[in-house]
């Protein structure tokens, strides 16, 4: 018998569960394609093989700054890894942002409106905060619920946005 990499943890689900993993994700396809802002303009990567991957449920997209057109390839999401920090988040990975990571380590701006992670690297998330999360998940309607996310994810865009604005600083390591 072939041991597992990891310790195998018992589980429970309700079948609604799965279905509302589907809306969550619907919802957040619906959020990045209407989102907009006066300093970024984003656009949903459907064809990413990432978009649902092994420990994450969500959508790639490019952010671009709308100053100077640089762009970031980010992911919005949730993320449920036995690794990492669960839950509801945007991200910038170095691997699909080489040119630009090392601006966005250096300039990404601690917010109330997000809990900043730089402690998985090489990547920066930004995560609802708990008060977020409690309020969205509270929230029984769907326009709402739509709306709380589509607010974070503003805030998170021009956060990474903002980052594309400033020049130098150290670089990553």
């Amino acid at each position: 018998m072939i041991k597992n990499s990891i310790d195998l943890q018992p589980f429970q689900f309700q079948l609604d569960d799965l279905l509302s993993l589907f809306n969550f994700t619907r919802t957040v396809k619906n959020v990045i394609e209407t989102a907009n802002g006066d300093t970024f303009e984003v656009i949903l990567d459907n064809q990413a093989k990432d978009n649902f991957g092994s420990y994450a449920a969500g959508y790639r997209c490019f952010l671009s700054n709308k100053k100077n057109q640089k762009e970031l390839y980010i992911y919005f999401g949730a993320i449920y890894s036995y690794k990492k920090q669960a839950g509801i988040f945007a991200e910038v990975d170095l691997n699909s942002n080489r040119e630009l990571f090392d601006q966005v380590w250096n300039n990404i701006q601690p917010s109330e409106q997000y809990e900043l992670n730089k402690e998985e690297t090489p990547f920066v998330k930004l995560f609802l905060t708990p008060q977020q999360h409690r309020a969205l998940m509270e929230e029984t309607d769907v326009g709402k619920q739509t709306e709380l996310l589509r607010v974070f994810f503003i805030e998170v865009c021009k956060a990474f946005a903002n980052t594309l604005s400033n020049n130098g600083g150290i670089k990553y390591e």
